[in-house]
């Protein structure tokens, strides 16, 4: 219902922007393209989760959302709609495994955030040739920008020289995050050794500690036990003192007659 909200309402302005018109005029290329969209950006976030080795949360249709176009239906609806305006173009224009590259990353939702904005402006001298930033990123080598059609000889060599200067700046950082990935392997190595070293000094210090306690587990029983012992020595010896007395007194005296 929006987007057909949407395309009656640009219907209106055909003739204040005839090419963004013509683009998001009604066609079936566009609407095939929009079905692989949503099926390929669903089975990419899906294969994500299961390659990071955990279950897909697609029982409830709220948690499910986080692998659509959910919330954006209609700005995705009108990139495959621009998509496909110039697919032919960039049929004709690119390498097919160039071209194969960029439509993958778009049907997967990977190219949003650099089509999206010229989409939104809508602006009425945009040519193909603006998207030569995502087009130049999805290939590290390319000899010639003359596909890009961009008029004058001059513009040309501008662009030549800034695809340059891209790929040495591109070879540079691909340079610092393959060091600042083997500094954090490092890391995260050592951090690790420390852990385990850790683990086995509390490991050796528990050991220590119940054999401890076992002594004087032991000790405690042991003197527990003497002093049991010592206590029963004791009454033993009043009770035989007592008894022993009694005896020497009885055997001293004559029947019915003190002792004086």
């Amino acid at each position: 219902m929006e987007i057909q909200i949407f395309a009656l309402a640009f219907a209106r302005k055909k003739d204040e922007n005839p090419l963004w018109h013509a683009i998001h005029d009604h066609s079936w290329s566009a609407v095939t393209m929009w079905a692989k969209r949503v099926a390929g950006k669903w089975d990419y976030k899906i294969a994500q989760v299961i390659k990071s080795g955990q279950a897909p949360a697609v029982k409830s249709p709220v948690t499910a959302s986080q692998y659509r176009d959910s919330g954006k239906e209609l700005e995705v609806f009108q990139m495959c709609q621009t998509m496909s305006y110039y697919d032919e173009h960039f049929k004709k224009n690119l390498p097919p495994h160039q071209y194969d590259m960029v439509m993958e990353q778009f049907l997967t939702g990977r190219l949003d955030a650099k089509i999206l904005p010229a989409v939104l402006a809508k602006r009425k001298d945009f040519r193909p040739a603006e998207f030569s930033f995502l087009l130049l990123e999805n290939q590290d080598s390319m000899e010639s920008l003359d596909f890009l059609s961009l008029g004058s000889s001059d513009q040309q060599e501008k662009l030549q020289k800034l695809h340059k200067q891209l790929c040495i700046e591109q070879a540079a950082w691909r340079t610092h995050l393959a060091k600042l990935k083997a500094h954090e392997d490092a890391a995260l190595g050592d951090f690790n050794q420390q852990v385990m070293r850790q683990q086995e000094a509390l490991d050796e210090a528990w050991k220590e500690q119940k054999t401890l306690n076992l002594q004087i587990h032991v000790s405690d029983s042991c003197s527990a036990g003497a002093l049991l012992v010592s206590q029963a020595r004791t009454i033993a010896s009043e009770h035989f003192s007592g008894s022993l007395q009694s005896s020497q007194g009885s055997q001293s005296g004559v029947h019915g007659v003190p002792v004086v």
